[in-house]
């Protein structure tokens, strides 16, 4: 649908500029969008939880089935993620128990849910030459970081990913949440 198209290419916008202001997080928000896995999956993953060769990522902690004493979720990466990931490694020079994203004030603890969310903020309420809005900031304060999980479910689904597999690579136990998605994923009153 339109709203879907319009949604994606925002996203996209919205990692272009993280990128482009050299935001440490920007690869966790990206993942986010190649995964579906939500940041706090993200944020507490360790290097040794990544399968370069097998292109798979081990989410063991975090909200959802991949939590702590629950089943652990895997998901694959693109090869844009491995390449990115791969470069991340080697630049901060992680060792196998490091985390990819550290908090910026204690690298033994994963950055917070509120720094991602300062630094998306920031980004969002950038403004254009003439002062006007480059995002739609009302739209991206709903759903924050999420957007980027919903973005890639919509596009798992329409796809045609079965929509099992995209439940249980989100971490959702929950058939309401899957149907949400996929009624935004097939919306075609935005046509």
């Amino acid at each position: 649908s339109k709203k879907n198209a319009r949604d994606f290419i925002s996203v996209n916008a919205v990692l272009d500029e993280l990128k482009n202001v050299g935001d440490d997080y920007y690869l966790l928000m990206k993942m986010q969008l190649h995964t579906g896995a939500r940041i706090g999956d993200l944020s507490s993953l360790k290097l040794k939880e990544i399968n370069f060769e097998k292109g798979l990522i081990y989410i063991e902690r975090g909200k959802g089935e991949g939590g702590s004493d629950k089943k652990k979720r895997i998901v694959t990466m693109s090869k844009t993620m491995k390449k990115d990931l791969q470069e991340l490694v080697k630049l901060k020079k992680l060792k196998p128990n490091s985390l990819l994203f550290p908090s910026p004030t204690d690298t033994a603890k994963p950055v917070s849910d509120n720094v991602v969310l300062a630094r998306l903020k920031k980004v969002l309420e950038k403004r254009g030459p003439d002062g006007e809005d480059l995002f739609d900031y009302k739209a991206w304060n709903r759903e924050k970081t999420h957007k980027f999980r919903k973005a890639w479910a919509t596009m798992a689904i329409q796809a045609g990913l079965d929509s099992k597999y995209v439940q249980e690579i989100l971490g959702h136990k929950d058939d309401l949440m899957k149907v949400l998605y996929a009624a935004d994923a097939l919306d075609t009153n935005s046509n």
